[in-house]
């Protein structure tokens, strides 16, 4: 029987869909932002969350900033989500995150981002 339930377990898990997309971190306090495409949204935000339970930097072009105020002042936010279809590679994925991640930066010329 355990065997069964690992087996539907396992295929489940390879049955799921992966989400990837774009992502921003907005300093509350000097209105920056750092934009970002990810594989893998989901985990993207836990290590977002973790690096701020634990006070550690999530990304270093942030690291500077960062020290200086307080975690609570960055805040993580799903900008688009991109669903990885069947028949595209992982290489085909990460160029479509990177073109979307573009066009984002172009409709948001008016933003100041982190360098």
């Amino acid at each position: 029987m355990a065997d069964k339930t690992r087996k539907e377990s396992i295929k489940a898990y390879k049955d799921q869909k992966t989400y990837g997309g774009i992502y921003k971190i907005t300093d509350r306090t000097t209105g920056q932002i750092l934009l970002e495409t990810s594989m893998n949204l989901h985990g993207s935000e836990s290590l977002f969350q973790f690096s701020k339970s634990m006070g550690g930097c999530v990304h270093k072009k942030l690291e500077k900033v960062w020290e200086n105020y307080k975690k609570d002042d960055f805040s993580f936010e799903v900008v688009e989500t991109l669903e990885l279809k069947e028949t595209q590679t992982r290489k085909e994925f990460i160029e479509e995150l990177e073109l979307l991640k573009e066009l984002w930066l172009q409709k948001m010329d008016d933003v100041l981002f982190f360098e």
